[in-house]
């Protein structure tokens, strides 16, 4: 948490003045609102986390929530990195538990509390953390809630409305002293019990409403009558009248009363309504007297209401009390409506931008509060009435003063009138402090100043043809207020300036590097051209060129790597440099007629070297014809080289040699018949020479009664192999 000091300024709203307290969860201040020129009360969370959206869009509804038992919630404000929650001054102090011996007294004051947590909630939100310290009494009588907010905060969730009600049976029962066993009426105790037991057999604060309603003898079918606003010399609203704890009868000696049955209740009630109708649509007329002056003071005693003049025992007829009720209820009705409206208009400020229109709404609401004391329900009804439209009004016209005022600070910061534009963002924030537009406007304005200065050395740099200082200014200025038109425009014309001369540069820069033959260089200073002015066709151009002479150069490299791959004899290195040379550029003749000459000679030298490496091949009358052909291709050749002489001289004397028969000797057993293919039948013999030209040759030996046998043998030019035997010696 950060340090807190007196007089310090907190989310340029509030002042502090002193602290309160310091509890381990928060710090709380006294401060001073700037917005609503009062009191508030600041929480200053020591752990607090930034809430999830669940919570925080429960506390912007709680800043929107009119209650005369509510000390309002004003919002949720981060200062600094620290989360503050503020709240309107609620009370002189707070609530002390253990009511004496009076348990009545302490029921009264608490019941608003009781009030204030059922309209919670009726709208679906808790507490969550009700205790003493959260029940605040005004002018020593009536009790209000604070603190709404702080709860959820601490925990990071909603807390469910049954913590409060648990909370609030454990307040009840210290404050009555019911935990310290003062006699009090057993159902009193019991409800205190069955709101803090687990079975949660009480789960509805409008039942806990009537109970201890019926224990103070009050009227249990509404809540108790709260006149609604005062207007303060310092224009805040706040909850007047009689105590909320008050009862609705004054009679001391009165008993509690007897519930009574709707056997009777209801029977009763239309033998009223009909006797109401006959009076007022069936009976005659009395006969018409003039008023004298002691009728006159008559009528002018009676309230416009219908009811009995002040001091009189005269009960109410039941249907004028119906009458006078329902007025009363409109008037009570009305005049909660005026005083959310004064609100919400206090929260936009409304001082600052309609003072005399507010001031009527208020007065409204006075005069309307004093036809209500005199029971004129009717008239205050009316009065009340009038103060809703002008409000409602005001509240209409909040957003066109709001726009207005953005407007007129975004034309002073164009016109370079700083201090008007903060007083002008300063009140359309003071209309709605959420507004993005006035936040950044305001912002903006605080800064203007910096944005000329900036922009002046900017001009001045410019002035002198320093574009990189005026670039930088410029750009300084924008990082200050990138909206700043002027600003924008005067930054991109530095850099224009200064994108030209670095893109003269690289250019003549290429161009030398290329006239030099450093292709590579030259590519570098045209590419970092092309990325400066992408559309520019120059540098495409250049890069062009630069590819050009690339090409031809390796080209010329490559071809001479194939010439002396064909010097060396080396066919097949030759033919593929010159293919790669082809899918470079495959118009060229030189590599196709070198691709064709060196696909020929590496052809004619691998058949010529596969008849050298084997041979046998030349067994067959197709491959020895093969063989003399290849030689004698190779024999047309010009200027052959070493490898291909050494090849047409290896190949020569194996195609000689392949037709010279060499003596191979057999050995038989004189029984088995044997068989050479290729050569015929040699039939049955012991010992035998035959004369076989060279090749691979296979001899298969028969005998009745015996297995077949086979040999496989190689017959090479001038080495007579060792002699073959052939014998059927497995009987079958």
């Amino acid at each position: 948490m950060q340090d807190l000091t007196p007089g310090q300024s907190v989310a340029q709203r509030f002042t502090l003045s002193r602290k309160l307290a310091a509890l381990p969860h928060c710090a709380v201040w006294l401060a001073e609102d700037a917005d609503r020129q009062d009191k508030a009360l600041l929480r200053f969370g020591a752990d607090w986390r930034e809430p999830d959206a669940e919570v925080r869009e429960a506390l912007t509804r709680a800043t929107r929530l009119v209650h005369p038992g509510l000390a309002r919630c004003l919002g949720l404000f981060n200062d600094r990195g620290s989360l503050v929650l503020a709240h309107e001054v609620a009370g002189d102090d707070t609530l002390h538990p253990g009511g004496g011996s009076d348990y009545r007294k302490t029921l009264r004051q608490l019941l608003p509390l009781v009030d204030t947590l059922a309209y919670l909630h009726d709208l679906g939100l808790a507490h969550g953390g009700l205790e003493e310290n959260a029940v605040r009494v005004a002018n020593g009588q009536t009790a209000k809630l604070d603190g709404l907010g702080v709860a959820w905060l601490q925990r990071g969730a909603l807390p469910d409305r049954r913590s409060d009600i648990v909370a609030l049976g454990a307040l009840l029962a210290r404050g009555t002293g019911a935990d310290e066993g003062m006699p009090l009426p057993e159902t009193l105790k019991q409800m205190f019990a069955d709101m803090q037991s687990d079975s949660g057999e009480i789960r509805d604060l409008h039942e806990v409403r009537r109970r201890v309603a019926r224990a103070l003898d009050l009227d249990d079918a509404s809540a108790i009558p709260v006149k609604v606003i005062e207007a303060s010399g310092g224009g805040v609203i706040k909850p007047s009248g009689r105590a909320a704890g008050e009862p609705a009868v004054s009679n001391p000696q009165q008993k509690p009363r007897q519930g009574v049955s709707m056997a009777l209740a209801l029977p009763a009630l239309v033998l009223v309504l009909a006797a109401a109708i006959y009076v007022l649509f069936f009976l005659p007329a009395p006969p018409a007297v003039e008023p004298g002056p002691q009728s006159e003071r008559s009528a002018s005693a009676s309230p416009a209401s219908g009811a009995p003049p002040a001091g009189s025992n005269q009960p109410q007829a039941p249907f004028a009390a119906a009458a006078s009720a329902r007025l009363r209820q409109e008037a009570q009705d009305a005049a909660m409506a005026l005083l959310r409206d004064l609100v919400a208009l206090e929260d936009r400020g409304v001082a600052k931008w309609a003072a005399d229109e507010f001031a009527a709404a208020r007065l409204a609401g006075d005069e309307g509060d004093a036809l209500y004391g005199r029971q004129e329900f009717d008239a205050a009804l009316a009065r009340y009435r009038e103060g809703v439209a002008l409000a409602r009004q005001l509240i209409e016209q909040s957003g066109r003063e709001l726009q207005a005022a953005i407007a007129n600070g975004e034309a002073a910061l164009a016109a370079g009138d700083g201090d008007e534009a903060s007083r002008q963002f300063a009140l359309a924030l003071a209309i709605d402090r959420e507004s993005p537009a006035a936040g950044n406007g305001m912002r903006r304005a605080q800064q203007l100043a910096q944005v000329l200065e900036k922009m002046r050395l900017g001009a001045s740099s410019e002035s002198l043809g320093n574009w990189r200082d005026a670039r930088d200014f410029y750009g300084e200025a924008v990082a200050l207020d990138s909206e700043y038109t002027a600003a924008r425009e005067a930054l991109a014309r530095a850099e224009s300036r200064l994108l030209a001369g670095r893109f003269q540069s690289l250019m003549s820069r290429g161009f030398r590097e290329l006239d030099a033959g450093n292709t590579g260089a030259a590519r570098a200073s045209f590419e970092e051209a092309a990325r400066l002015r992408p559309s520019d066709t120059g540098p495409r151009d250049a890069l062009a060129q630069v590819e050009t002479r690339l090409r031809n150069s390796d080209i010329a490299s490559r071809r001479a790597a194939a010439e002396t791959a064909e010097r060396s004899e080396d066919w097949e290195t030759a033919a593929s440099t010159y293919r790669s040379i082809l899918a470079t550029d495959g118009t060229l003749v030189f590599a196709r007629q070198g691709l064709e000459r060196a696909e020929r000679r590496a052809q004619l030298a691998n058949r010529m070297q596969l008849f050298i490496d084997e041979p046998l091949r030349m067994f067959s009358n197709e491959a020895f014809n093969d063989a003399r052909t290849a030689l004698a291709a190779a024999r047309q050749v010009g200027d052959p080289g070493p490898v291909l002489s050494k090849q047409i001289s290896e190949l020569d004397g194996h195609v000689a040699a392949a037709r010279v028969p060499v003596t191979v000797q057999l050995r038989s057993d004189g029984l088995t018949r044997v068989v050479i293919f290729k050569l015929g039948e040699l039939g049955s013999f012991k010992q035998q020479s035959v004369g076989l030209v060279p090749g691979r040759y296979t001899a298969v030996g028969s005998r009745s009664g015996y297995r077949d046998v086979r040999r496989e043998f190689e017959v090479r030019p001038g080495r007579p192999p060792e002699p073959i035997s052939i014998m059927c010696e497995e009987p079958v």
